[in-house]
């Protein structure tokens, strides 16, 4: 597996943390994620290391796939 940009890895921790505070957090469980470019745009970084940073995600358990979007699971 390819090492990811340390940009993608911050965005990824950040990401994760908001997700893990459940409820009380921005992205509670069962919400959809905004699109990739509206969470470029809100976290300050390329499309590229929002998608890096989503896969990571992904492969943690983090999020899931859901209809074209990624989803917080419940």
């Amino acid at each position: 597996m390819p090492r990811l940009p340390r940009k993608a890895m911050d965005l990824a921790t950040r990401l994760g943390s908001e997700i893990k505070e459940g409820a009380g957090g921005r992205y509670p469980p069962g919400c959809l994620l905004p699109s990739q470019r509206r969470l470029a745009a809100a976290y300050g970084a390329d499309r590229s290391t929002v998608r890096a940073a989503l896969a990571l995600l992904e492969r943690r358990g983090a999020v899931r796939d859901h209809q074209g979007a990624k989803q917080v699971p419940e």
